[in-house]
């Protein structure tokens, strides 16, 4: 597989989001976040980095497994915040994939996304948990309106949070040459459709290309008051799934 990652403080004075990768024999995992709070980048780089060294202990490919590395990220939040009072509210948005380039199991949590693409389609997104995507779901919105309702920023759940933090994990599904992963945060998708997404998939199976193709497009609608942005390109090429 050949993977692509780029994130940016966009127009805010600091970058609250964090990704990371890391692989482990044939097993590579992947992890955004995006932190809330005033010291969300606490919460963003230690649930990612917890993510990653939970993964470097013991490697595996399942929802079980998925379900311990996030377990233990929101442990590790929980545990700062009890302890020191300026993390009192910190928390983040979470996007994990886990791949060996013929199965993928994946999880999300808030408003970070993971997009499974065949081809250059689009077939299947993980769903926000946010008050916005309620409302679309409730059909009050439609999908395009997200980007653009008032309440895209109230999570239902979220890392650190006390109650509601549990993330939507998927089944282990089996994948082959000419699938492709795109994990973003909602800085990311915000500034990009899915139509966009699926036009910059188009004619190249290059991880690079693709999100370099799909970052003009992100980086001519920024503004001075746009949020941090983190996205991450994941091709499965044809030697993977031999």
């Amino acid at each position: 597989m050949k993977f692509t990652s780029f994130t940016d403080k966009g127009g805010r004075a600091v970058n609250d989001d964090y990704f990371a990768e890391a692989g482990m024999g044939n097993i590579h995992i992947f992890a955004a976040a995006d932190g809330m709070g005033q010291n969300g980048s606490a919460a963003s780089s230690l649930a990612v980095k917890t993510i990653i060294e939970e993964f470097k202990v013991k490697p595996e490919l399942s929802p079980a497994a998925l379900k311990h590395y996030i377990t233990r990220a929101q442990s590790a939040v929980l545990e700062i915040k009890a302890y020191n009072q300026e993390y009192d509210n910190i928390g983040a948005a979470l996007a994990v994939l886990i791949t060996d380039g013929k199965r993928a199991v994946y999880a999300n949590c808030g408003d970070a996304r993971i997009y499974i693409f065949r081809g250059a389609r689009i077939s299947e997104v993980t769903e926000d948990h946010s008050e916005a995507f309620e409302a679309f779901e409730s059909g009050d919105i439609e999908y395009r309106e997200i980007r653009l309702s008032p309440d895209r920023h109230k999570l239902r759940r979220a890392i650190g949070d006390r109650i509601s933090w549990e993330p939507d994990i998927s089944d282990v599904i089996g994948i082959s040459s000419g699938y492709s992963f795109l994990i973003c945060t909602d800085g990311f998708w915000n500034l990009i459709t899915e139509e966009e997404m699926e036009k910059a998939k188009r004619f190249t199976s290059s991880s690079s290309t693709w999100l370099k193709r799909m970052m003009k497009k992100v980086t001519s609608r920024l503004r001075k008051s746009s949020d941090n942005y983190t996205a991450a390109a994941v091709c499965i090429q044809k030697m993977d799934t031999l």
